[in-house]
């Protein structure tokens, strides 16, 4: 199956946009901004492997099952560590 490429017509609705006296530009980054982007995505990709992992701590909770009595640790029998 061919790709439907539209180069051409995005070059042409940029030639065409270009001259318009309502055309906004964005600014050109920063080298400060540009070496803030690997460390975001760092930061996005941490965020997700946490999640991955709490999910498959999660789950492998699940698949072991329940390993105290049910309401053996209500909020009423949880003492404070400090005294």
């Amino acid at each position: 199956m061919p790709a439907k490429k539209n180069d051409f017509r995005d070059v042409e609705a940029i030639a065409e946009a270009v001259p318009r006296p309502t055309m906004k530009f964005v600014a050109t980054k920063t080298a400060d901004q540009l070496g803030l982007q690997p460390l975001h995505r760092i930061k996005t990709r941490h965020r997700y492997l946490r999640v991955l992992f709490v999910q498959a701590a999660w789950v492998a909770l699940v698949k072991l099952g329940p390993t105290t009595a049910p309401g053996a640790y209500d909020r009423a029998t949880i003492r404070p560590l400090t005294s």
